[in-house]
């Protein structure tokens, strides 16, 4: 290895495989960053719903307390809850409990739907990274190998 040329060709030859080399490792840890914070997203979002379903449980619990509630009081004064204004208080009363619990579920759902569309960006962004980092290093070898070729052009027309 005395000769410079075949020095300067190994140095140059070193040179491209480690830049390549530490461009593909580069896009897989973009990639694995993208796996896990993709992965995240989507616990978030199961958790999300899960969290709604506990809501509108909580709201139903706390809304059959307050008809029966009604019910008692109605009852305590003598009116009779089967017909007029005391059954259709209770009926409204039952239908806004159970809308207020649709929109904790729904609430939660779009949350979900949010996150796991944030889940799709993250390991999109994820692929573009790694193949950004993929097409960097194919161009590291292409260029290390014209210099290459244009050292070794050079030293042959000495």
């Amino acid at each position: 290895m005395g000769d410079p040329v075949t020095a300067t060709l190994v140095i140059a030859a070193a040179s491209g495989v480690l830049t390549a080399g530490s461009m593909v490792q580069s896009g897989q840890q973009a990639r694995s960053a993208a796996n896990y914070n993709a992965a995240v997203a989507r616990e978030n979002a199961k958790a999300a719903e899960l969290q709604a379903a506990e809501r509108a449980k909580r709201i139903r619990s706390q809304g059959k307390s307050l008809l029966a509630k009604q019910r008692a009081l109605y009852g305590a004064s003598g009116v009779d809850l089967m017909f007029g204004s005391p059954l259709l208080v209770l009926a409204d009363t039952a239908g806004q409990i159970e809308l207020e619990a649709q929109d904790a579920i729904f609430a939660g759902k779009t949350q979900a739907a949010g996150l796991r569309s944030e889940a799709g960006g993250i390991l999109a962004e994820g692929r573009a990274k790694t193949q950004a980092a993929n097409i960097g290093a194919f161009s590291s070898l292409l260029s290390t190998g014209a210099k290459m070729y244009g050292i070794a052009g050079i030293a042959g027309e000495k």
